[in-house]
């Protein structure tokens, strides 16, 4: 049995050898720029990251016993600006004065998402934060911003 020929149409488009060259070469440095972009992705320490976070909401913490304790189960890649949580849990210690055998109250997420958007980097300023989680509502926050339904939003002023 033969299969039926497939006819392409050609394009007719003539460069100069000039031209043919420099679209050769312009061809190494955005596969450099490709190939960095991608392993920098893949290879990217999330662990040394999660263990960074974690020891700086600690120092924040400082002496206080009445603060909230993070603990995160691991933390990876969210598209390409962001980090993605799973098994995050916030533990609040009893207050002080509670008798008896309460246990610390503890909020916990099965995976919660954090994402710059990139275009608001380039065009302003004030940088724009996507925060989600699957199990309900949570976002942090930088410093001057809100929070709306469809993520951080900075305060204009």
């Amino acid at each position: 049995m033969k299969l039926p020929e497939i006819k392409l149409p050609q394009l007719n488009i003539k460069l100069s050898p000039k031209m043919r060259r420099t679209l050769a070469l312009s061809g190494y440095p955005l596969f450099y720029l490709f190939c960095l972009f991608l392993f920098a992705y893949w290879t990217f320490p999330y662990e040394r990251l999660k263990e960074r976070l974690l020891v700086e909401l600690e120092t924040q913490r400082g002496t206080n016993p009445n603060a909230q304790h993070v603990e995160i189960d691991s933390l990876g890649p969210y598209w390409f600006s962001g980090i993605s949580a799973k098994g995050l849990r916030l533990i609040t210690p009893k207050p002080p004065g509670t008798e008896g055998d309460t246990a610390p109250s503890k909020l916990s997420f099965d995976e919660a998402h954090v994402r710059v958007s990139l275009l608001p980097l380039l065009t302003s300023t004030s940088a724009r934060w996507k925060c989600w989680a699957t199990r309900s509502v949570v976002c942090l926050c930088p410093a001057r911003s809100t929070v709306s339904s469809s993520g951080c939003s900075p305060i204009r002023s």
